[in-house]
């Protein structure tokens, strides 16, 4: 288990089909390329299941002599315990992506060791490339458009050029605003500048209890706001909120 989440990081730090398969529109099932910008294990944050570290560290931890070179608290930037959605055990995250591996209750196998008399257990993962946030994918698609210009550039400057680049540049941008409504969906932030302004100064374990207040509280609303517009028994009486009502009170 431990090989695994060492593998699933160092994949993460280059380019990886396995492991970082890139952004995918809505409604595409064509994946574009990123790139997670990790330097090292200490840039990333491990978010683990504590009933799955702890028997981690109940069935393999125990039996080894030197604690600090299977220790995942000491290896990243952050280890942040929490229960996660979907059976997911671990997740692998940095600022510009994350990988996480899912572990079935069927997946766990044991072994008997005929030697010791004891038992091995291990797991079969499947990881999995997450959320790449606009951001990186936002400076790849900058850096493609640098790259044609400067190739239609030096090939021939010519007025038909100009028109295909700023044909593909606005290609570029649409791509974009895709993007934006995507991770506004996914992820809550609504700008590249939102999301820089939520991460300055404050923890990963602040900012993912910061989204999941504001998840909870547009659940709650959403429930109430669902019960008021429950059709009434008397014809011809309307809910007590307008449309435009309830969107201000989901956006707040």
């Amino acid at each position: 288990v431990i090989s695994w989440i060492k593998k699933t990081s160092s994949a993460m730090l280059e380019d990886s089909s396995d492991y970082n398969k890139g952004f995918q529109k809505p409604n595409s099932t064509t994946w574009n390329k990123v790139i997670a910008n990790s330097p090292s294990k200490r840039d990333q944050v491990l978010m683990i299941d504590p009933d799955f570290l702890q028997e981690i560290e109940t069935r393999f931890l125990s039996d080894v002599g030197n604690f600090e070179l299977v220790n995942l608290k000491s290896m990243f930037l952050e280890t942040i315990e929490r229960k996660m959605l979907n059976k997911v055990k671990v997740q692998i995250r940095d600022i510009n992506s994350f990988a996480y591996t899912i572990i079935a209750e069927d997946g766990i196998r044991s072994e008997p060791i005929a030697a010791s008399g004891s038992t091995k257990f291990y797991f079969q993962p499947t990881v999995i490339g997450g959320v790449i946030p606009f951001a990186n994918a936002r400076a790849l698609l900058k850096q493609h458009w640098q790259v044609r210009e400067q190739e239609l550039l030096t090939i021939n400057p010519q007025a038909k050029n100009f028109l295909d680049l700023a044909k593909e540049r606005n290609d570029i941008k649409k791509d974009a605003e895709a993007m934006d409504q995507f991770f506004r969906e996914e992820c809550g932030f609504f700008s590249y500048e939102d999301a820089r302004a939520q991460l300055d100064g404050r923890t990963v374990s602040q900012i993912l209890r910061q989204l999941q207040i504001s998840k909870e509280v547009i659940q709650s609303l959403k429930t109430d706001l669902a019960a008021k517009e429950k059709p009434k028994k008397t014809t011809g009486i309307q809910t007590d909120l307008t449309d435009k009502q309830i969107t201000n009170l989901i956006q707040q």
